[in-house]
């Protein structure tokens, strides 16, 4: 899987600034953890307003969240993904990938997303971090989850992980 190269960073220094544009992705747990903390919820959109922060979503996280059966909860994740930019995810899965919103892997690509990114669980939820996870590493962009292990798996395979916390004080700090 190749990287955009739109964002090159190391992750131990990475910081939210005016001076360059950070593009995250975030797990479905950090679309929940937002609705429950509006100060963040804000800051977030700021950033992404002021063009520090380019939120990119994939339809496996907007597929997740209009599963809610709770509809207040649904309706307050929906307006988060309003600020957000749809990209394909980076790989494609029969049974959960939709078509024209999911890129082909390659065999050693695909080899590596069971191995790597999904770490063997074919279920559902091993299955749609293992998606997001490839699209983070393509897009060139930072996974931000609540989910330790979604986070290791994501910097086994080269993606800059971090939590909501990280999020905060980044965001906090500018």
């Amino acid at each position: 899987m190749e990287s955009s190269g739109l964002l090159h960073h190391d992750p131990d220094e990475l910081k939210i600034c005016k001076a360059h544009l950070v593009r995250v992705i975030f797990d479905t747990n950090v679309y929940d953890a937002l609705v429950d903390d509006p100060t963040l919820r804000a800051a977030v959109t700021t950033a992404i307003t002021a063009g520090q922060l380019q939120l990119l979503t994939t339809h496996i996280q907007r597929d997740e969240i209009a599963a809610i059966a709770d509809e207040s909860r649904r309706a307050g994740l929906s307006t988060l993904l309003l600020v957000a930019e749809s990209v394909a995810t980076g790989g494609f899965v029969l049974g959960t990938s939709r078509l024209g919103e999911a890129r082909l892997m390659s065999d050693e690509d695909a080899a590596e997303f069971d191995t790597t990114m999904r770490n063997g669980a074919a279920d559902a939820r091993g299955t749609n971090d293992a998606l997001i996870i490839s699209t983070a590493r393509f897009e060139d962009a930072v996974l931000i989850s609540q989910d330790r292990r979604c986070r290791n798996r994501a910097k086994r395979a080269g993606v800059t992980a971090k939590s909501k916390e990280w999020l905060a004080e980044a965001l906090s700090a500018e």
